[in-house]
């Protein structure tokens, strides 16, 4: 069949169609080429770009651990320089401006000028208490408030029993003490109505003065609280304490400091009388005892 063909011409307008085939074939050819070209550079795009975030992911795991290291380089310096100022405050410590003996002082003692002196001059006496200083010696008292009577019971060398009526001698020996914590006292106004009897008219007792409030602190507790806080200057925190343990009272801050305003109102005018006095009166220099220097000396 292939022989019979051969040499016969194609009838026309074929070979037209058939280059065009061939061309048309050249050209996906070529482009499935480029096209697999593009696919290969895609895929090596990729690795690429999948390569870079690695690097980026292990830049930033980097970049946190310094920063972490920072912060702990930062922790230690700063611990540092503290241990640092306490060693150099403990190197400047001497005898002069510490509780520290003269005797730690070592070979190089602290400078005289550094030293605080007192200004005033020497009175030639000798410390302590003076001759004929009355002094405070707790003495035995000829009236106790109790006796408590100690008897043996039986003899110590032959075991006899022994009575009261067998004492010969005392010895006494005295216990100065405190009394238990008073027990808070509560005393109940009651103001009554009478009605008369004759005109049927209603007439109200009338209630103590200073006795105001349903309920109140009486002026002993007020009067205490005053003077613990502004004479003893405890905080109030430390006097509603003071008043719980002793007393067994639960003062707030706020109600203590309630009464010293009280306090302080119902003697304005004795404070103001007194601050008047003092303005007018002759010789008084109106100096405290805030001190300052003259000729180098305090």
């Amino acid at each position: 069949m292939a022989e019979a063909l051969h040499g016969v011409e194609p009838p026309a307008g074929t070979v037209g169609i058939t280059a065009e085939i061939v061309r048309l074939r050249a050209a996906i050819a070529a482009l499935q080429a480029e096209l697999a070209a593009r696919q290969q550079r895609e895929e090596g795009l990729r690795s690429e770009l999948a390569a870079a975030r690695q690097r980026e992911e292990s830049l930033r795991s980097e970049l946190a651990a310094a920063r972490q290291r920072e912060e702990s380089q930062r922790a230690a310096i700063a611990a540092l320089q503290q241990r640092v100022q306490e060693l150099e405050r403990q190197v400047g410590l001497n005898s002069s401006n510490s509780s520290k003996p003269p005797s730690s002082d070592g070979p190089r003692k602290p400078s005289a000028k550094r030293r605080t002196r007192s200004t005033r001059d020497t009175s030639g006496k000798r410390s302590g208490g003076q001759p004929g200083h009355p002094g405070t010696t707790l003495r035995q008292t000829d009236d106790p408030d109790h006796i408590e009577t100690h008897r043996p019971l039986s003899c110590a060398a032959c075991g006899e029993p022994l009575t009261a009526a067998d004492s010969v001698s005392q010895a006494r020996r005295q216990v100065f003490d405190v009394p238990p914590p008073p027990r808070v006292e509560v005393t109940e106004h009651r103001a009554h109505t009478c009605q008369c009897p004759t005109c049927g008219h209603r007439t109200p007792a009338e209630f103590p003065e200073g006795v105001r409030g349903p309920v109140q602190y009486g002026p002993r507790i007020q009067a205490m609280a005053v003077y613990v806080q502004n004479w003893h200057l405890l905080p109030e925190e430390r006097a509603a304490e003071l008043f719980k343990d002793m007393l067994g009272i639960d003062l707030s801050a706020a109600t203590l400091a309630g009464m010293t305003r009280r306090a302080a109102e119902a003697w304005r005018d004795c404070s103001e009388r007194l601050r008047d006095l003092l303005v007018d009166a002759d010789g008084v220099k109106h100096l405290d005892e805030t001190g300052f220097r003259i000729a180098a000396r305090t």
